[in-house]
């Protein structure tokens, strides 16, 4: 897999530090387990454009919550794999409901009911509603 994200230039001064003092620079963290984070986001969905933002916005609220909030590289791992979860289950809640009502929606366009109603308000309409001479004409 090779990932388009790793060409976008970093600020190669941004490091994050630890509460134990270590200090590592935010670039090569990034190139170092953006594979790992992708692998880990794959068990929960499967769409890989989909599993690469969620792995990317989840890098941006690390780059974004400032350098001295975790208290060490295992503390760091965690709460990536922590978001890297929730994003992914919010992600497939959302697709879920989406799909559930898409194929209601679709039943509903389906149905012969609603295309009579359609034909008659599109009818009805055409009938009441002044031409577009008639308003000029006004």
């Amino acid at each position: 897999m090779q990932n388009i994200f790793w060409e976008v230039p970093l600020n190669k001064d941004k490091q994050i530090r630890f509460g134990t003092g270590e200090i590592l620079s935010f670039e090569k963290f990034f190139k170092e387990n953006f594979s790992k984070f992708y692998a880990f986001t794959v068990r929960f969905v499967e769409d890989s454009y989909i599993c690469e933002d969620l792995v990317q916005e989840t890098f941006i609220s690390v780059w974004e919550s400032g350098s001295n909030q975790y208290d060490s590289p295992i503390m760091l791992h965690a709460f990536i794999y922590k978001t890297i979860r929730n994003k992914a289950l919010n992600y497939l809640k959302h697709h879920k409901i989406r799909e559930q009502y898409s194929q209601k929606y679709l039943k509903e366009l389906e149905s012969e009911e609603y295309m009579f109603s359609s034909v008659l308000d599109e009818d009805c309409l055409l009938y009441t509603s002044p031409s577009p001479r008639d308003m000029r004409r006004s």
